[in-house]
This record gives C-alpha cells, structure tokens and sequence, in this order.
C-alpha cells in the first residue's frame, strides 16, 4: 500500500499508455494530419493542392531561407517528428510523437502541480488529463495540437518556477520560444504571462532577468521572424496564416476571417467541449472554474498556479471567441487546464459526499474514455456514454503494411532518390516532380504499376500513395491519370487497381466520380484476381484487382 501511494504517478502513466499505444496504428490519416506527416518525411513544405503553393513553386530558384519555417505552420513539430521517420514511414511512426508528447504533458502535469500545490491535487490532475477521452484522442493522431499542448505546460511549469526563483529565466525563456515556434495558437500565452505577472509578481518588470528571457524567446523564434520578413521583401505578404488574419494579398485563396457572431463562437467552443470530453466532465469543470474564482474573490488569496489557470481559460476563451474559429482541432488546449481545476476543486473539498462523488466521476469517466478511443464499437448512447470524436479504422494501417511489402522486392523503374535530392532543394528535380512527370520510355514495362481509387479520402491518399510518388517517384497514379498513360504506352507490367468499398475511407458523396466503379466492373468481367484489405473489426475496407 505504500509503495502504490508513492507510485502512483507510475500507474497513472501506465493507463495513459494503455489508452494511447493501443492500437495506435489501427486509425488512419483523415485530415491535415496526412499531409503534415508526409511533409514531416522529409522536411519538405508542399501541400498537394493548387490552392497552397509553397516557396517551391513560388521561386524558380528555392531560397535559403525557406528552409527555416513553413508556409502556414512554424517548423518545429515538423522537426520533431522528422526524427521518427528516419526509422521509417510507418503510420505507427508518425503518431508516435503526439503520443510521446502527451504522456510528457500528463507528467509535467503533475510535476507543476506538485511543486505549486501538493501531491495529492498533482495525482488528481494526472488522472484527470489521462481519463480525458479529447486529449486521449488527439494522442493517437498527428495533427500538431499535442505537441503545441506540451511546450505550453512546460512553459508555465518553469515560469512558475522562475516567479519563486529568477535562476529559471534561461529555461522560462527557451521554452517560450519553443512554444511559439510550434503554432500561432500558443500565442494565447503571452497575455496569460503578463497578467500573472501584474497580478502576482509586479517587481519583475524591473528585473534583467526576465527580458534576458524574452530575448532567449526572440532568439529561438528568429526562424520564422527571418522567414516572414524574407516572404514579405520578395512576395509582398507574409505566410498563409498571418496574411490571411491582416487581410494582405497572397496566393492563397484559404478564408482566415472569423465569424462576427460572437455568441455563435462561444456555443460551437461549448458545443465541442462537452461533446469530446463529456458533458458531465465539462459541467463539472465549469463548476470549480466558478468556485474557485469566487472563492479566490472571497478569500482575497489567488495562488500562482490558480492565476495561471484561471488566466489561460480565460484567455482562450476570448481568444476562440474574438480571434480564432473555435475548431475541433484547437480546443484541446483547454484540457491541461480543466484536468488541473477539476483536481483544485475536488481536493479542497473537504465534505465526504464529494469524496463520493469523486469516486463516481472517476469510474464514469474512465468508461468513457475507454469506450470513445479503445472500443471500436462502442456501448451505449453517443455523448452520455462515449465521445462523438471516435477512433475510427478504415483499414488505412492494413493497406500501408500491403503496400510496403507490395514493394520491398520490386524493381521499379527509373526510381529516383526523392528525399535526398528534394532535401538539398534541386530546382531542377523539384519542377520535374511537381509537374507530375514520370520519365519513362515507350514501350518500357512497369514494375508494378499501382492505380488507386480518386474516391478514396484525397488526405488518405496522400499518406498512402501520393507520399510513395513524392519522394520516391514510384509510379502510382490515380485512375484519371492512368488511363492518359495508357494511350502513351505499349505495355503495362503488373497492375494493381486499389477500389475502397463504402467501409472504407470513401471522400464525400458529393465529390465521387464513377469512372472507378466503371473501372472495378471492366476487371470483374475479365476475372481479374482480387485481394481484400480489412479493418480490425473484419469488414473490407479495400479491394485491390491485380493484372
């Protein structure tokens, strides 16, 4: 008993990597979390769509200093997660980072809260984060949030430390920097800084050491300063998402304005949160949010920690409200601060009705979180006894396992070291590559020629086939495609046709040709033999025609 009440940070953390590494390869790439890992691969900023060229197509010549930032995202998430694909390009691999980070975020959680606070309330706030089906999900994807999550924690866990004691003003400063320099959203930090120091720490102002820190911050974010301001001497505008917000002219056609109906912002920021965390985990946390500032009020005592918390809700709201779409995406960065709150307000309750309660909370909230990101069907009613945001698995992970073994042994023709020669930003080859040229002979065979479905989800093809073609020219073509190549060639080697079926992750009604089913039903005619990719649950997801 007393070793598992000194250890159990250590069981906690088990959980969360229960929740999180069970079968984190199962889901796929649905979104902009596609095209961020594939940029990841090999550090290269090229989005796949007209809409958002990139400094490689807008310079014959690729500038040096496009290399320090992207063209819509500071770089350092995509450096991050750089480092795992050199061991490779699995979908495992790409979400690991997010899945490191948080759990790095839940045990930084509970060493902030430990330090400002006390074990118990760390304990709780750890547990809280981890039976948080939001964060849990956004663990098990690639999309940035987590990563911007976890610099924003250590930041304000070494600038707790730096308001008790200025030695911490290096760490405080490069952790800012390194916070900014993941997303324009954890910008929402500097005003949350601020007045945590005028309200608890105002004899700062005058200290050195607090603007050697700003200066450290300055200094890490220099790459997307020098980026921008580069951008802006040669284009006339800065990145995608700065000119959007200042209206400026650019080639990008992406709308950044934010709706005028405030009110409408505030209830869709309501309306997801109480629908990926659960209603109950949100009113709850409502609640202590209310009682603790009241109590602050009452008791003319605001400790650092319950400043800082209370700030950084506050800020985000406003922030989600007044300046940026409260988007699914964005608002996990409430969910350090609801876990850290909900356990502030359980610990200083003293009556043993909330210890009750407590108890309650946290059997119901682990079910829900287990039923939203582990069960693949799950029990009950949607948002009472599991998110709406559910780990879905539409074979991706399966068909990315075929393919690379589809590949290993082949001898593909003409195959060109893309991550190598795009890394050294060859004007030349990148021009050839972006104009989708394929350099091959007349009559040559192909060895295999892999054709997928234009039907299949456009991020989900990107992940599986459009980051083979990129980096390593390898000769997969959409169906469209491959019928104009046909008419260029006098043969073809071995064919595959990759058709999803409605299980698998099919693009909107709206946006399907018929061309693939025409397709699928010519190679059914001529006996063509078929191999089936299933999801985990054992439905087909894809059918794969060989020739």
């Amino acid at each position: 008993m007393v070793f598992l009440k000194k250890n159990l940070i250590i069981f906690i953390l088990f959980l969360a990597c229960f929740l999180i590494f069970f079968n984190l390869s199962s889901g796929g790439m649905y979104g902009d979390d596609a095209i961020y890992s594939v940029r990841s691969v090999g550090l290269v900023d090229f989005m796949f769509a007209e809409e958002q060229p990139t400094p490689l197509q807008l310079f014959d010549e690729f500038p040096w200093w496009a290399n320090l930032s992207n063209h819509d995202h500071p770089p350092l998430i995509f450096w991050l997660q750089h480092i795992f694909f050199i061991f490779g390009n699995s979908l495992f691999l790409a979400k690991l980072s997010s899945a490191i980070f948080s759990l790095l975020t839940i045990f930084i959680v509970y060493l902030w809260v430990k330090q400002e606070i006390n074990n118990k309330t760390a304990l709780l706030s750890a547990l809280f984060l981890t039976i948080n089906p939001y964060f849990i999900w956004f663990s098990k994807i690639t999309y940035l949030e987590i990563g911007v999550v976890f610099f924003i924690v250590l930041t304000l866990y070494f600038f707790s430390k730096f308001l008790k004691d200025k030695k911490y003003w290096p760490f405080f400063g490069l952790s800012l920097g390194l916070t900014l320099l993941t997303k324009y959203t954890a910008l929402f930090i500097l005003p949350v800084i601020f007045f945590s120091l005028l309200l608890k720490k105002r004899t700062l102002f005058k200290e050195k050491k607090l603007y050697l820190a700003f200066l450290i911050a300055v200094i890490v974010i220099s790459p997307v300063i020098i980026y921008n301001a580069m951008m802006y001497k040669e284009l006339g505008h800065f990145d995608l998402q700065w000119a959007g917000l200042l209206h400026q002219d650019s080639p990008w056609s992406l709308d950044r304005s934010l709706s005028k109906d405030y009110l409408g912002n505030l209830g869709s920021l309501w309306n997801t949160l109480s629908n990926t965390m659960s209603f109950v985990y949100l009113g709850i946390a409502v609640l202590a949010l209310l009682y603790v500032a009241v109590r602050s009020k009452a008791t003319k005592q605001l400790h650092n920690l319950q400043a800082i918390i209370l700030l950084s809700i506050f800020s985000l709201i406003l922030f989600f409200t007044f300046f940026i779409t409260p988007e699914l995406r964005f608002l996990v960065l409430f969910a350090p601060f609801l876990a850290i709150l909900l356990a502030i307000f359980f610990t200083i309750m003293k009556k043993k009705i909330f210890l009750f309660i407590l108890v309650i909370f946290i059997i119901y909230q682990a079910f829900f979180t287990i039923n939203s990101v582990i069960l693949t069907k799950p029990i009950g009613k949607e948002n009472i006894a599991y998110a709406s945001i559910k780990n879905q698995d539409y074979g991706i992970n399966n068909l990315d396992k075929y393919l690379n073994n589809l590949l290993k042994d082949k001898n593909v023709i003409n195959r060109v070291d893309f991550y190598k020669k795009l890394k050294i930003k060859d004007p030349k080859l990148q021009k050839y590559k972006l104009e989708n040229s394929f350099d091959y002979k007349t009559g040559e065979k192909f060895y295999p020629i892999i054709v997928w479905d234009p039907n299949i989800n456009w991020f989900s093809g990107i992940w599986l086939f459009e980051k083979r073609r990129f980096y390593n020219n390898l000769p997969f073509f959409n169906a469209q495609e491959f019928v104009k190549l046909i008419k260029t060639q006098k043969g073809v080697g071995e064919f595959y046709f990759i058709k999803a079926t409605d299980k698998g992750p099919l693009t909107t009604e709206k946006h399907r040709q018929k061309f693939s089913n025409q397709l699928e039903t010519q190679l059914i005619e001529e006996n063509t033999e078929v191999h089936n990719i299933y999801r985990n649950d054992g439905e087909i997801a894809f059918k794969i025609y060989k020739k």
